[in-house]
């Protein structure tokens, strides 16, 4: 009958309502499984005190209410990070994990007033072409070679530059990381600037022009 059924339902909405309350009790509201502690693996200038305050994670907070989703998104939002894994390891730790990207070169643009080796105000590229801030760079980066382009669209942090020829110039500058050529000559830096060609300068004072939409990897080969 209605009224067995209206019964039920009312017992249905009680039980779960119970149970709601001896699941806050026993884990969302249980210390135990408050974040006691938060565990940071990196390396690079991200400090992870850093890391920590863009993470958003406090203290004292219940381990089952933290979205690990968000946490991951915030941080893979700085343009400094590759990739962000977020984990929890009861009763109380998160584990971040960040990637942090590696510079390979300073971006060089009179067009956009982008100086190479300015903290704060210069550019700095990983090797995927990703414009990486330059406040946080480290001594050693000073050191890194230059990519000089006449024009850019634009240029924001975190995105891929809008540049063929930068591009080519940064593929240019791995494949001669990998070759002997490495060993006996610094490449200093590479002017793109040049309609179809790169000027690829070594710290020996040399440079050698090379086509812009040729095989580097050959070019490389025969400046051995």
């Amino acid at each position: 009958s209605g009224v067995a059924m209206l019964g039920v339902q009312l017992v249905a909405i009680v039980f779960l309502a119970l149970m709601k309350v001896v699941v806050m009790e026993a884990f969302v509201n249980n210390p135990t499984f408050h974040l006691q502690d938060i565990e940071i693996v990196t390396a690079g200038p991200l400090s992870r005190s850093e890391i920590s305050s863009v993470s958003g994670l406090k203290l004292g907070e219940s381990l089952f209410m933290v979205s690990l989703r968000a946490v991951h998104d915030r941080l893979e939002a700085l343009p400094e990070v590759r990739k962000a894994t977020v984990t929890r390891r009861f009763p109380g730790m998160v584990v971040i994990e960040v990637q942090q990207r590696t510079p390979v070169a300073w971006l060089e643009c009179p067009d956009k007033a982008i100086a190479a080796r300015v903290s704060g105000y210069g550019c700095l590229l990983d090797e995927e072409g990703i414009v990486l801030p330059s406040a946080k760079h480290a001594a050693a980066d000073q050191k890194l070679p230059v990519i000089s382009v006449e024009k850019l669209p634009r240029v924001a942090p975190g995105e891929r530059v809008e540049s063929p020829v930068a591009l080519a110039a940064l593929e240019l500058l791995r494949l001669h990381g990998n070759s002997p050529l490495h060993e006996k000559h610094r490449l200093t830096g590479v002017d793109a600037t040049r309609a179809h060609a790169l000027v690829a300068k070594f710290d020996s004072g040399v440079s050698a022009t090379l086509p812009a939409d040729g095989d580097p990897a050959a070019e490389l080969v025969r400046l051995q």
